[in-house]
Parts: structure tokens; sequence; C-alpha cells
């Protein structure tokens, strides 16, 4: 990433610690959305199904995150408004373990 001025590095490092951005890949965005901070997802366009764009895409359709691609990020983080997005639900996977185990023949706990 280039930095334009010192001021843009200092803006940058502080909003690191109430913010963060990352690449689009599943793992990385659902880790960041349970730690309920504002998150700027890079979609990398150098994959062949372009899954994380799908992703990416749909969770900023929902107001959860911002969706960049590399030539774009400096103007999404210009143009965000971190009030206007909505906390991510954390899900519960005691249904699915419990049909999973109770497909699997374990006794239920």
């Amino acid at each position: 990433m280039c930095y334009h001025s010192d001021k843009h590095l200092i803006w940058m490092l502080e909003w690191s610690l109430t913010g963060s951005i990352c690449w689009a890949g599943s793992g990385s965005v659902f880790e960041t959305l349970q730690l309920g901070k504002p998150l700027i997802v890079v979609v990398n366009e150098d994959l062949m199904d372009n899954h994380q764009s799908e992703l990416a895409e749909e969770l900023a359709e929902r107001k959860h995150l911002y969706c960049a691609h590399p030539q774009t990020l400096h103007q999404t983080i210009s143009d965000m408004n971190v009030e206007s997005l909505l906390p991510y639900p954390s899900g519960d996977a005691t249904p699915v373990a419990k049909l999973m185990n109770t497909f699997l023949g374990f006794p239920d706990d």
C-alpha cells in the first residue's frame, strides 16, 4: 500500500486499533466480524472462481462490512461511514451438532 503522507499513515495506524482491513477469505472475514470491529475486506481478484467476491459483496449488502478491491481500497476508506455498519449476529452450532450426533448414532448429552 502506498501512503500519501505521514498524516495518512498515522490515521491508518489509529484506525487499525478500532477497525480491520483484511483479504476477503471466509475465515478472516468471520473471525473479524465476531470481534465486532468495523471491517473492510479486499477481494483477491487472482482467484479463479472469485468466491471471495460473492461473500464480501453479500455481507456488504447486508451492511456488516465494506467490500473493496485493491484499486478501490483508498476510495472505500475515504467514503466509509462506520456508524452505518450493523453487527454480525453470531450463529449457534448446537442444532447442527445435535443433528450430526443423532445421524452418527451418538447419545444425546
